[in-house]
């Protein structure tokens, strides 16, 4: 999100609003300057809602999951090859 500071106020600016701006000037402006809700949730959007959140939680546990197994088999793997180049370079 991004601050626009004017004279005597402060504006955010996020990608939503901006898109909000380009799609429709008059939307954005009855959202954000007269706050005007020009939604009302309905069952339809709060299960998409709660379908999405459900999504992004498990997308986002496995991939940190993955993130962890492949840093800890990246470390085995570094530690592998420094072992290799010690006993290499060690003369028995």
């Amino acid at each position: 999100m991004k601050e626009i500071t004017t004279n005597d106020d402060t504006l955010f600016v996020s990608y939503s609003r901006y898109s909000n701006f380009e799609k429709c000037p008059f939307k954005y402006k009855k959202m954000y300057i007269d706050k005007i809700e020009t939604f009302q949730d309905n069952e339809f959007s709060i299960f998409g809602t709660a379908m999405h959140s459900t999504i992004q939680d498990f997308v986002e546990k496995k991939y940190n999951k993955l993130l962890k197994e492949n840093q800890i088999n990246l470390n085995n793997m570094k530690l592998t090859k420094e072992i290799h180049s010690i006993v290499k370079r060690k003369k028995y």
